[in-house]
This record gives C-alpha cells, structure tokens and sequence, in this order.
C-alpha cells in the first residue's frame, strides 16, 4: 500500500452509495477500496493487509457485518478500526465492535467525523468540489438506482460523438454548426453538475465564434474527459458494456 494515503475498504453493494462516498474525499489523500460483497473485502485484507478505516454495510452479503467481522478477526487477526453502514439504528450499530455508525445518504456530520477520525487536513463540513456530482440525478429520480445508471450510460455513450463533431464542424469552419452542438450539449454537462463544462458549452453556444473558439472547444473535450475517467472509477458496471 502507498503509505502518503489513508486507506479506507468500504464494503456495500450499493453502487451509488460507493460513488456517493467517494466524491466526500480527496483521491491525494485518500484511497477507496470498494467492494459489493464481504468475500471481496476479505481476499483484499488478506492480501493488502488492514486499511486505515473499515466501512461495512450491516447486511453485506453473504454474512454480514457481525460475522464478517468476526471472521476478520479470527482468520486474519484483523484488528483496524470499524464502522457500520446502515439505513437506521439498531442493535447491531450499538455493538462495541464498531467506532461509530453511519446512516444512509451519507450525512456530512458522519463524513467529518470520519476525516476527523483519520486525520485528515481538509474541511470536515463539505466535500471538495468534484467533477461531477449525482445530486440532481438522486433528486430527480428519488434514488432510483437503475435510472442513474441509466442517465450515465446515456452520457458516456452520446456525449464523446459529439464533441468529435463540434471539433470537426469548426474544422470546417462551420461556426453555426459547433454552436447548435454546444447548445445541445449543456444540458447533459448540467445533469452532472458538471459548472465548467456547462459554462464552456454555453459560451461556445452563443458568446464565442470563429477561430476564438478552438480553445474553449479543446478546454471541453479535456474536461468531458475527466469525467469520463472519474465516472468510470465510480461505475466500472456502466462502462464495461
């Protein structure tokens, strides 16, 4: 393990709650293993050996957080730091076993604990600023996790081939052309929440023309492709198909 980074293994088979999480923490200081079954978990303590922070959810599959644990400690002589994901309070998370119990949707109250906990420098209260965010998505589907995986294959799939077309239209010096592209990109930029690309989108639509456009257009493809590559960390599932 790289030892410039805190590591944290978070066990949940709730891809949105991994991506949710993820985007609380700087990739610099922080590295998420996250895994959807405790078996996963388990082979990567075994192998890496323990993380700086356990998170497990209270009925990860197949045994569950109590038994995992328990495990853990018999099997690897794990003896780390744990805290228990849940959806409400119970029996389980007033267990001694674990340092504290977080509800979901992550709260930030529980995040800044947890930078606490770990010793880490930035701000508890609010994550840092991220190249995307699944606020508006969770908003407007109530969560619904097929949806968002959904709005996200839409993205990866419609967003490249058109930017490959702005890029050609202004080769072919077909100005009006790159801005009814951009224009229709935004939308998708602002589903993601993505305020750079957005603002770079709205500004090739109806501020910029001509050659001043070819680095605003360049400055969108560079940003498109750090979404990408974020989004692909955070849904390898979306982006294997």
């Amino acid at each position: 393990m790289n030892e410039t980074k805190k590591h944290i293994v978070l066990v949940d088979a709730d891809a949105l709650a991994q991506a949710r999480f993820n985007t609380f923490f700087s990739k610099s200081e922080v590295e998420v293993n996250s895994f959807a079954s405790a078996m996963g978990a388990i082979q990567y303590i075994k192998q890496s050996g323990e993380p700086d922070l356990l998170l497990i959810e209270e009925n990860v599959k197949p045994l569950g957080a109590i038994q995992t644990l328990n495990y853990l400690k018999e099997q690897v002589n794990f003896k780390g730091s744990v805290m228990l994901i849940a959806n409400s309070e119970s029996l389980v998370s007033k267990s001694a076993d674990f340092v504290r119990f977080l509800s979901k949707p992550f709260k930030n109250e529980d995040i800044g604990f947890v930078k606490t906990f770990l010793q880490l420098p930035c701000s508890p209260e609010e994550p840092e600023e991220q190249i995307y965010s699944l606020n508006y998505l969770i908003e407007l589907s109530d969560g619904d996790a097929e949806f968002i995986r959904e709005s996200i294959s839409i993205f990866k799939d419609s967003v490249t081939p058109r930017l490959e077309e702005m890029l050609q239209f202004y080769k072919e010096e077909a100005y009006e052309e790159v801005s009814k592209v951009a224009h229709s990109l935004k939308p998708s930029f602002e589903m993601l929440q993505n305020s750079k690309a957005a603002q770079l989108s709205n500004e090739l639509a109806h501020k910029i023309t001509g050659t001043a456009m070819f680095p605003l257009i360049n400055e969108l493809i560079e940003e498109h492709k750090k979404m990408q590559e974020a989004l692909k960390d955070d849904f390898p599932e979306v982006y294997s198909v």
